[in-house]
């Protein structure tokens, strides 16, 4: 874990002055676990295992080691919260409660909650566009799958989306967003564009005019179908500018609409964006074919016509 010691936690949460070494002790499992399974998740575990043995550096490192202990802290304190007045003993499982004081309702406890996963996940966010920023800084986070799993998109980075549809800047929006968007590309863009011409496009080096021109319309594409899916999930925060990843909802409030119990607003959003999709993408392969010197492997296709079988016998089959 990056939190090291009692001091570095009291930087980030704030506790009374009763809550000693022991308490940070049991806190510990849940920091490692937030290490091992949200930090190393996210930024891969060799720049995660670099931030942790951190001494000294630039204020980019240190910026980025704070939103890590951020991150680390409060998610703990989040995973940590609905067991921390309850005892396991040999003799059964129990609630402990000091004298003259009360333990906090279940509604208490999960506005706490609420509030540090919102708090831990917001730093996370910090801490990937500090990494996405300053990519240099992070050589073993650029080398990782993290970051090149997702690199191998058209739309690949919170930017690109954001240019398309508002997503608040969000790096995990965009992040729960990435097999969606591989998903679209398969689904969608092969299919009417080929795999060579999508490739084309991928490759960040062309400059010409119209390769550029094409590449914003279907990356329009892309990011509209994927929007159009995803809409109604519940798992996003729907504005009318737009929606992100819901930092502020547990676990167990997970709500996943059926197409029956959509409103007819977001419905209409969804079949306006997937329409909007459709149009962006048939005017970049109008382009495509216009010209045919840019993007010389798109190969149309050809229906292929049945040819009639005669049989000998004077019947003629289709």
């Amino acid at each position: 874990m990056i939190t090291k010691n009692l001091e570095d936690f009291k930087k980030f949460i704030p506790v009374e002055t009763s809550f000693r070494e022991d308490g940070f002790e049991k806190l510990t499992p849940f920091l490692e676990n937030v290490y091992k399974n949200t930090l190393c998740k996210y930024i891969g575990k060799e720049q995660a295992e670099i931030i942790k043995e951190h001494s000294g550096g630039s204020e980019i490192i240190k910026e980025a080691v704070h939103y890590a202990k951020q991150t680390e802290t409060n998610l703990a304190i989040y995973e940590y919260l609905p067991l921390g007045a309850i005892q396991i003993t040999s003799g059964g499982i129990n609630i402990v409660a000091p004298k003259d004081q009360k333990s906090a309702a279940s509604s208490d406890i999960r506005d706490v909650q609420r509030y540090y996963k919102r708090t831990g996940l917001k730093a996370l966010d910090n801490l990937l566009q500090v990494l996405e920023e300053n990519e240099a800084e992070f050589p073993a986070w650029k080398s990782s799958k993290q970051y090149t799993k997702f690199k191998k998109l058209l739309v690949n980075s919170t930017q690109d989306f954001q240019e398309h549809y508002n997503i608040f800047d969000s790096r995990q929006t965009f992040l729960s967003l990435t097999n969606e968007l591989e998903t679209v590309e398969y689904q969608y863009l092969i299919p009417v564009l080929g795999k060579s011409v999508l490739q084309t496009l991928k490759n960040s080096e062309v400059q010409n005019e119209i390769h550029k021109e094409v590449k914003d319309y279907v990356s329009k594409a892309n990011v509209f179908y994927v929007v159009s899916k995803t809409l109604g999930s519940g798992l996003y925060f729907q504005e009318s500018t737009g929606f992100q990843l819901r930092f502020d909802l547990l676990d167990y409030e997970r709500n996943f609409s059926s197409k029956e119990r959509l409103s007819s607003f977001i419905n209409e959003q969804k079949k306006g964006k997937e329409n909007e999709a459709s149009n962006f993408l048939k005017i970049a392969k109008k382009l495509i074919q216009d010209n045919p010197d840019v993007f010389i492997g798109y190969a149309p296709k050809t229906k292929s016509i049945s040819k009639p079988f005669i049989n000998g016998k004077g019947i003629v089959a289709i």
